[in-house]
């Protein structure tokens, strides 16, 4: 298990490498056509390359660690639970980073690139490195979600995911370190939720309809009401603020 997770880490960051090379020296919308141009290559060879991925048809039945210890029925409370050291894991990991020089580097690129080149800072590496960082980040915890559905397919990564993702992080702010942890907890704990309420069969299909229409919903709300989320960015950076007038 330890293996598959590192092995999938250095993969994922050597795929972000790749990738970003030559993206991230695009802006703003560019950049977004090429990132998505990207998953739909990586997405069609999935469903092409039959003899490495299966094809269409993916992995069934993965083993998941722990899972001879409990029962099937109980092993969501296990999985919870390894969930939960992973967000501790991650969290304190990009906790520790956000006081770093290299995010203050990243936010002056963001904020005004040309000021920042002004003082020395390098546009092309600190972007890079986010990027990498970010894609050994999802090769570490996507096994999670494997675990979860318990079969690997294209399908499961289509772009509606990556959609929904994204949604979380500007419902909940995406310059904030406890943002994207806020926007999934009410998107998909709200959308999850419906499924608990009792219809008629003849709504079926308006059902059926109502998880990616509540999904627009809240994005079209907050990004009227409260473009930065409801987690600005500048309440992540208060502790780094107190630390700097203390010095002075």
């Amino acid at each position: 298990m330890w293996g598959g997770i590192i092995a999938a880490s250095l993969f994922t960051g050597l795929l972000a490498f790749l990738i970003g090379l030559p993206s991230l020296r695009l802006r703003d919308e560019y950049f977004l056509i090429t990132t998505f141009a990207f998953s739909v290559v990586v997405l069609q060879l999935l469903q092409t390359e039959s003899y490495i991925t299966a094809g269409a048809v993916g992995f069934h039945d993965i083993t998941r660690p722990f899972d001879e210890l409990v029962t099937t029925r109980s092993y969501n409370f296990v999985l919870f639970g390894i969930s939960l050291v992973a967000l501790a894991v991650v969290a304190f990991l990009l906790n520790r980073l956000s006081y770093s020089p290299f995010i203050r580097a990243l936010r002056a690129l963001r904020d005004n690139e040309v000021a920042a080149q002004s003082v020395g800072k390098h546009i092309m590496w600190p972007r890079l490195k986010a990027f990498v960082i970010a894609g050994m980040l999802i090769g570490a915890i996507s096994p999670l979600y494997v675990w979860f559905v318990r079969m690997l397919s294209p399908h499961l990564f289509h772009v509606t995911l990556a959609f929904t993702v994204w949604t979380a992080m500007v419902i909940g702010g995406m310059g904030n370190r406890w943002g994207p942890l806020l926007g999934a907890f009410l998107l998909i704990g709200f959308t999850e939720s419906l499924q608990f309420l009792q219809f008629s069969p003849e709504y079926a299909v308006i059902t059926t309809a109502a998880r990616p229409f509540f999904i627009g919903l809240g994005l079209i709300l907050v990004m009227r009401f409260r473009p930065v989320g409801l987690m600005p960015e500048h309440n992540s950076f208060r502790g780094i603020r107190r630390q700097f007038l203390k010095k002075k």
